[in-house]
């Protein structure tokens, strides 16, 4: 009798390597808001900063807006804790630390 039970294929080193792509432009993305306005900014120079092409930015994210977009809700996300909602130290020290960060890209 014939086996014809099938193996089930998981892409599971290239979702990792997509997710990473995804993660370093994103990075790049945040790099550069810092120094640059999103005019001056081209998707060539955050494939660049990214080590993919622009290409590969465009085919995640889809635009160049819509990478601005997710990398600025993304900067959030970064290195803060949750904060209990009557600790007003800590919500002064991560609200100075978020606009330490990218106030200039605020204000830019």
């Amino acid at each position: 009798m014939k086996n014809t039970a099938t193996r089930q294929y998981v892409m599971t080193v290239r979702a990792e390597s997509a997710a990473a792509t995804k993660r370093r432009t994103l990075e790049s993305a945040h790099r550069l808001l810092v120094a640059h306005s999103f005019e001056e900014m081209t998707v060539d120079m955050i494939a660049a900063g990214a080590n993919t092409t622009a290409r590969t930015v465009l085919r995640l994210f889809g635009s160049k807006e819509e990478l601005l977009a997710q990398a600025l809700h993304s900067l959030g996300q970064f290195g803060l804790a949750r904060i209990a909602p009557d600790d007003v130290e800590a919500l002064v020290n991560v609200t100075y630390y978020f606009y330490e960060k990218i106030g200039d890209t605020v204000i830019r």
